[in-house]
């Protein structure tokens, strides 16, 4: 953390110092307030880097927030991640239009069926008599 923000922020107060943090993840809070320390070497002793689950994550800010010894810390998501993201949007979107494609091709033979079974049913049949000959009328 930077001295002169530090300064700025906890006028003459000495390290370390208790303070509590609340997450921020692509605008979001993340979980509740918890309590940290920063040290001498201006580092913190809780901070992201213990939560594993937002590993790949990318702190952009720290922000000073209301109450005592209080901030905010702003992450983003990583480059990598982004890419990781897009990918999977992609392969859904390729999934969804593959099955899009396998139920028109579906639709299509299914509606040739029937077209076809529509068809031969209205073939003439050989052998068969058709007309006023296959009804003939009895002799009076």
């Amino acid at each position: 953390m930077p001295e002169a923000l530090l300064h700025s922020w906890f006028r003459v107060v000495p390290l370390p110092l208790d303070i509590s943090l609340q997450l921020e993840v692509d605008g979001r809070p993340w979980g509740g307030r918890f309590g940290s320390t920063i040290n001498r070497g201006r580092t913190l002793r809780r901070g992201v880097r213990m939560l594993g689950e937002l590993e790949g994550w990318r702190l952009t800010a720290i922000r000073r927030a209301a109450g005592r010894n209080a901030l905010d810390l702003i992450l983003t998501c990583s480059g990598r991640q982004q890419q990781q993201q897009q990918q999977q949007r992609q392969q859904q979107q390729q999934q969804q239009q593959q099955q899009q494609q396998q139920q028109q091709q579906q639709q299509q033979q299914q509606l040739l069926l029937k077209a076809h079974n529509t068809a031969a049913a209205l073939r003439p049949r050989r052998g068969a008599v058709y007309g006023a000959a296959a009804n003939p009328e009895p002799a009076a």
